[in-house]
């Protein structure tokens, strides 16, 4: 396996963002972490907008980890309708996950299934470890792959 350093990686994850935004319907594609920063976005959306949607993205999975407490299980993907788009979000690596927003012309089923075969691309590309305390500060501790 080739090691990228990481704006190789962002650089890579960007055109795979990027072949996801080319289908029918997609706005929009952003990785972020766990802790709702941004990992990639896809070339034509800007800083301030990619930023505000991962803030945001980590809070919609944040809720819908919190009631799968109550029988649900493990969250592996979100899905929200709105009246003029969806929001998908879908784990892809260790605490990073991929939020898609598509109107409600695109094909969900062709977004979900590249969505779905992307995301072990991005795995490979981004993976981020969870936040964990340790004695003397913040360190790195590791999440479930495949999960939100």
């Amino acid at each position: 396996m080739t090691t990228f350093t990481d704006r190789q990686a962002q650089t890579k994850a960007s055109w795979i963002l990027d072949d996801i935004k080319s289908l029918k319907g997609v706005t929009w594609a952003v990785v972020l972490s766990g802790d709702g920063l941004v990992v990639a976005r896809c070339k034509d959306l800007d800083r301030d907008t990619a930023d505000s949607i991962s803030a945001a993205g980590a809070g919609y999975v944040s809720v819908a980890k919190a009631l799968g407490q109550f029988g649900g299980g493990a969250l592996r993907q979100c899905m929200a309708e709105y009246d003029k788009a969806m929001i998908m979000a879908t784990a892809v690596a260790e605490n990073s996950l991929l939020v898609v927003q598509y109107t409600h012309d695109g094909n969900v089923e062709v977004i979900t299934n590249k969505v779905m075969s992307v995301a072990p691309n991005l795995a490979q590309e981004l993976a981020s470890k969870a936040r964990t305390e340790t004695p003397g500060g913040t360190g790195l501790g590791s999440g479930a792959a495949g999960q939100l």
